[in-house]
């Protein structure tokens, strides 16, 4: 999803429309005047997930997205990731098997 400036040449009427990539096109018309109003040139928001590129974690023995659903993987697995924590979150006692 985007949102876009949109302004009506007749009434002077602006505001933020958000709608679809795919949409982008199609007309808008003014909720006051019902003139069909202008696209205006500005800064455009994205709103969801982030697009990257999907890769092999060594760590987990899989195909990951992103580092999000990693950490999802590794929580499901009882993973616990370390090197990246605070001082304070260390755990006092880490129970270790063989």
């Amino acid at each position: 999803m985007a949102t876009y400036d949109y302004a009506c040449s007749k009434c002077e009427h602006a505001e933020l429309i958000t709608k679809s990539i795919s949409a982008y096109n199609d007309p808008e018309h003014c909720p006051k005047c019902k003139t069909e109003m202008n696209r205006l040139i500005s800064k455009t928001y994205f709103y969801g997930e982030k697009v990257e590129e999907s890769y092999f974690n060594h760590g987990l023995g899989q195909v990951v997205r992103n580092s999000k659903h990693a950490a999802e993987i590794a929580r499901s697995k009882g993973l616990i990731e370390v090197g990246n924590e605070k001082v304070h979150e260390i755990p006092q006692h880490i129970p270790y098997e063989v």
